[in-house]
């Protein structure tokens, strides 16, 4: 056999080897197998209703449920459109990955278990990643944090990933009373540096609404977090945090400006208040010392001195004064306040001097002095008061 002729048979032989791969991609039997392995292979945590369509694209998945310990997710329809001969270079080219109808709902996690974040760590990627377009419409998000379901229109961003960077370029979320919008970079090679900014509007249901904004710059070694809050009240918050996914501590500097009690419950009082502390510790104990200014337009400008300490779902006020010195009135509240569940749990326990009776709204209804107990029994919360009007 001559040289050329074995040339020519091993060019026949790979053009007939490409045909047939490219045969295959064209054939939803080949989508079918491809989709029943990946579903053994998820050991259960992923389940496909139906396939159709081609590996060639577009592939079609009906009726998909993901299910995890800490979240589970129910997608009526996703459709996927990529490029595969961008796999001979090594690049894994998606041109729109849409989902349509998506039910997320967050497990409630356990009161038991310590505070701890994981570092997240990539899989090995044979290729580059690449999502030009990625899309979810209709989402609806179930919390246990959340009264009602939080309903999301529209889901939009685009994203690279490989093995040593992931770059989120564009976010984009839009719903009824949510729009945010945001970017984001983290290389995850050694020495590994975090880049990502967030901008947000976000009403909730029976809330006010939250405008503001949010910088994360840094390594998990030496994190600087910097929070800016437009709305419902000013807010500044600086943080820098250090070993974020070994040995988490930190310490920083919180600032309010114009926080109207009302807007949160119209049961509160008609209080603009004001502050600012300095917390440090660690995600099982960190503690709180500030000073607070509030002005009431019935009773006057009040000043304030917290301490605070939160330790294991528990609040412990280990001070909190409020005096107004044009009438020497002072107020004192001591105490703790449980967090496990999703209705906090008071046991606090004040005294006061010169005040009109807490809650009552009654400014003519007045006490030399007198004292207070705050408990939850059963989810309800009693108000036990001791004092003389005069």
């Amino acid at each position: 056999m001559t040289r050329r002729t074995v040339i020519i048979t091993v060019s026949v032989l790979i053009v007939g080897m490409v045909s047939t791969a490219l045969a295959l991609l064209h054939t939803q039997m080949a989508l079918r197998w491809t989709a029943n392995e990946i579903q053994a292979r998820s050991g259960g945590s992923l389940q496909i209703g139906s396939v159709n369509g081609s590996l060639a694209g577009p592939v079609t998945l009906q009726d998909v449920t993901i299910k995890t310990r800490d979240y589970h997710a129910r997608i009526a329809r996703v459709t996927l459109r990529w490029i595969p001969l961008e796999l001979l270079v090594n690049r894994l080219a998606v041109t729109s990955l849409m989902l349509d109808q998506v039910e997320l709902t967050l497990t409630p996690a356990s009161s038991s278990q310590s505070w701890q974040l994981v570092k997240p760590i990539p899989p090995h990627l044979p290729v580059v990643v690449v999502i030009n377009d990625l899309s979810i419409t209709g989402m609806q998000l179930n919390a246990p944090q959340l009264a009602e379901p939080l309903q999301i229109a529209q889901v939009n961003s685009a994203a690279q990933l490989n093995n040593h960077e992931w770059n989120l370029s564009r976010l984009a979320v839009e719903g009824q009373g949510v729009h945010i919008h945001g970017h984001g970079a983290w290389e995850v090679r050694d020495g590994e540096e975090l880049d990502a900014g967030l901008v947000w509007n976000l009403l909730l249901p029976n809330q006010p609404a939250f405008a503001g904004e949010m910088i994360l710059t840094g390594s998990d070694q030496k994190l600087l977090f910097d929070l800016s809050l437009h709305a419902p009240g000013g807010m500044h918050l600086q943080a820098e945090i250090h070993n974020l996914f070994t040995a988490p501590h930190w310490r920083g500097e919180l600032q309010l400006t114009h926080w109207q009690l009302q807007r949160f419950n119209s049961a509160l009082p008609n209080v603009d208040a004001g502050g600012s502390a300095q917390f440090a510790g660690t995600p099982a104990d960190t503690q709180f010392t500030g000073a607070l200014d509030a002005h009431d337009p019935q009773t006057g400008d009040w000043q304030g001195l917290l301490a605070l300490q939160y330790r294991k779902a528990e609040l412990e006020v280990k001070q909190l004064q409020l005096t107004r010195q044009t009438t020497r009135t002072r107020f004192e509240l001591q105490g703790k306040v449980g967090l496990a569940d999703a209705i906090p749990a008071p046991d606090l326990h004040g005294q006061w001097e010169g005040l009109a009776l807490p809650f009552t709204g009654k400014t003519w209804l007045r006490s030399p002095r007198g004292t207070l107990q705050l408990q939850s029994k059963s989810r309800h919360i009693p108000l036990n008061l001791n004092g003389s009007p005069r």
